[in-house]
């Protein structure tokens, strides 16, 4: 497990690695778009921006493709009731009779790391996720859970659930062997007991990141409504780069980041796959990432554009500095045979238990049908 810095020193390093990357990023920028001004402001990233703009991006791109970084196989954890441990495996045990699903409900949800009492946060969020997971006959549905800014001092809590360990493999469920590079910053997938799970690996940002940032990828077994063989479907959980220094370049380095994870998403070996989570789009450039890397847009595919207020999933719960930043961070990103249906956000308005007007979160989570073609 990567050493863990006190919080004086780690803020340090953090502004000292900010600097430096804000540096090399715009070297590159100077040699990539030949001396043009960078802007000094971010307008609006629900703006509209023209087909040929990225034609011209996806040209510049094709010159200089990251290599991918080595992915690091991990376990995943299965509630034992007979021993009461979380127990490891690679992939998931072969039980006579279970059939092959075709869909699954999908949640996306940045947890906010920096909020005070991640214990209760997380608890009262998983009250608020049973209740819409619970069917017309009080079954829970079956469900993946893909989670971004997991605290690491609520990660044994979550681990503790009841209602997580009667339905859940977690990826990660103790502190004590997670791969995370940063501590406040955990992604965690959760996939409900009666999907089959063929491997988990993850992916630092290593040369790009300097919070620490990765993209957690679970391998999932399924099978499309019209059949009954079975398909491999791809879920990443990722929470791309947040804008330390705030400069007209940022977007470079989240766009890395998406094409990297983009790479591992275009396996050869998978039906389909999917990106989930906090994309931290916010600016112009941001919005064209998805098109540029050849993603569907999951709020797109559901009739819901950037523009509208219903897609939005950050600015109405945060600190007033922030409430100028309203807009879609958080999104579902898909391709090949997968696609998400009825998309929605959640999360509006749940509050800490006991504590007015404590949010669990300031985003807003993304619920939808996880559906196989």
């Amino acid at each position: 497990m990567p050493r863990i810095l006190s919080t004086t020193r780690f803020r340090i390093a953090l502004t000292l690695s900010s600097i430096c990357l804000l540096l090399l990023y715009t070297q590159s920028s100077v040699r990539t778009h030949h001396g043009s001004p960078a802007k000094q402001e971010h307008q609006s990233a629900a703006q509209t921006v023209p087909q040929g703009q990225v034609q011209q991006q996806q040209q510049e791109q094709k010159s200089n493709v990251d290599k991918p970084l080595t992915a690091v196989l991990q376990n995943f954890y299965i509630w034992q009731k007979a021993s009461s441990q979380w127990q490891p495996h690679h992939a998931s045990p072969n039980i006579d009779g279970q059939r092959l699903r075709s869909s699954a409900m999908f949640i996306t949800w940045n947890l906010n790391h920096a909020a005070p009492n991640p214990r209760e946060r997380v608890e009262t969020s998983f009250s608020y996720i049973r209740s819409l997971l619970v069917t017309s006959s009080d079954s829970i549905a079956p469900a993946v859970i893909t989670l971004q800014e997991v605290h690491a001092d609520a990660l044994d809590h979550l681990a503790s659930l009841p209602f997580v360990r009667n339905n859940f493999h977690m990826t990660d469920c103790t502190t004590a062997n997670v791969l995370w590079s940063n501590p406040s910053y955990g992604t965690i997938t959760l996939i409900d007991k009666r999907l089959r799970v063929n491997a988990v690996f993850r992916v630092n940002y290593t040369d790009t990141s300097v919070l620490g940032r990765d993209v957690l990828f679970v391998d999932l077994e399924m099978k499309s409504f019209s059949a009954t063989d079975g398909k491999k479907i791809r879920v990443g959980n990722t929470h791309l780069e947040s804008p330390i220094v705030r400069s007209a370049l940022d977007w470079q380095v989240r766009s890395k980041q998406m094409r990297l994870a983009t790479m591992y998403m275009r396996d050869g070996n998978m039906a389909g796959a999917l990106l989930a989570g906090d994309m931290h789009s916010i600016t112009p450039e941001d919005a064209l990432l998805p098109q540029q890397n050849g993603l569907r847009d999951g709020h797109l595919e559901n009739g819901l554009r950037n523009t509208d207020q219903e897609s939005h999933t950050f600015g109405y719960q945060s600190k007033s500095s922030e409430q100028s930043e309203k807009g879609q961070r958080d999104k579902v990103l898909m391709i090949g045979k997968v696609k998400i249906e009825e998309m929605r956000r959640i999360g509006e308005g749940i509050k800490v238990k006991g504590e007015e007007g404590a949010w669990v979160s300031d985003h807003f989570g993304v619920m939808g049908t996880l559906r196989v073609l």
